[in-house]
Parts: C-alpha cells; sequence; structure tokens
C-alpha cells in the first residue's frame, strides 16, 4: 500500500540509492498495490507501476478493510 506520495518516492529513491530500484519495480510490478490517494496515486504512476485499487474517501481504515476483504491464501 502506497499511504503517502512523498513516502512512495522516498522510498523508491531509497531503492535506487541502493541499487535496488529494478528488483523493487519488478516486485512492485506483480504486486497487488493500493494507494491511498490521488497523491500515492500519481507517485505509483511515476514510476511507471500500476495501481489496482483507491478508496474515494482516501482513508486508511477503508484500505485496511479493502484489503481484508481482497485477501486470499498465498496473497
Amino acid at each position: 500500500m502506497a499511504n503517502t506520495g512523498i513516502g512512495m518516492r522516498g522510498w523508491l529513491e531509497a531503492a535506487e540509492g541502493w541499487g535496488l530500484a529494478e528488483p523493487l519495480r519488478s516486485v512492485l510490478t506483480d504486486a497487488y498495490v493500493v494507494a491511498r490517494g490521488p497523491k500515492a496515486r500519481g507517485a505509483i504512476r511515476a514510476a511507471g507501476l500500476r495501481d489496482q485499487w483507491s478508496p474515494a474517501s482516501e482513508s486508511c481504515e477503508e484500505v485496511v478493510d479493502h484489503l481484508r476483504g481482497a485477501a486470499s491464501p498465498g496473497r
């Protein structure tokens, strides 16, 4: 889950500094990525990734409820 745009960008920048940007992007390409709001979604898309879902309310509680409902064994 990407909670904030700045957090997502910071995570990707840190991975870049450690030489892990491409492996991280590769994993995130296959992951179920959730953006809490439009800024997080923008950071995800700027990194060339896609989010699968985002709540209309931008509420962390709604994200948690969605993820609980989307959970399945092995995911």
